[in-house]
């Protein structure tokens, strides 16, 4: 893997290197598996979340992660913008860990709304209120790292095809046999 930081969440680093480090591991597992990617994504939610309340002397170490939240809202901490982008960051990522559900669409999703949750940690609690990130690289860095998952997907795209091909007959019986089916649906 990559140990160069990501830089749509190098800037985290003013704060704790482990929340960078969770959000490029994020990065880096997307096209491989995009589960690991929402687990990655769910620990830099709890970690960001801890990291704002002991920012406001609200960190409790044996606290779950959803009345972390909750507190955080009821203490004005937090928006409810950033109430919600926690709370999916949260459901996601234990649908991801407990039950191995998250595809790729879901992980583009929830590492977009983790930079802006890591915006708004940088503009609340960095050195500048008016902190302009630079543009996103998601695009980008996740389009270099799914170049690799793309190629051998379609190498077993095109094996799979082949195999189909080699399998049916050739010819106009074919085409009549592969009709069959459709037509007997349509009639019942």
């Amino acid at each position: 893997m990559n140990t160069k930081p990501s830089p749509n969440f190098a800037y985290l680093a003013y704060h704790d290197a482990r929340l960078v480090a969770l959000a490029t591991q994020a990065e880096e597992h997307f096209a491989a598996d995009p589960i690991i990617t929402l687990f990655k994504l769910r620990q830099f939610g709890e970690f960001l979340a801890q990291r704002a309340a002991a920012k406001v002397g609200l960190f409790v170490s044996d606290e779950g992660q959803q009345q972390l939240i909750d507190r955080l809202w009821d203490r004005n901490v937090i928006g409810a913008t950033q109430r919600s982008l926690f709370h999916d960051l949260r459901r996601v990522g234990n649908a991801a860990v407990h039950d191995g559900v998250g595809d790729h669409r879901e992980a583009l999703h929830q590492l977009r709304m983790a930079r802006e949750l890591a915006v708004w940690f940088q503009r609340s609690f960095g050195n500048s209120k008016k902190f302009e990130p630079a543009p996103s690289f998601l695009r980008q860095s996740l389009r270099r790292a799914s170049r690799g998952f793309t190629r051998s997907s379609s190498a077993c795209a095109k094996t799979s095809r082949s195999e189909r091909r080699n399998s049916t007959l050739r010819g106009a019986p074919s085409r009549r046999l592969r009709s069959a089916p459709r037509q007997r649906l349509r009639r019942s």
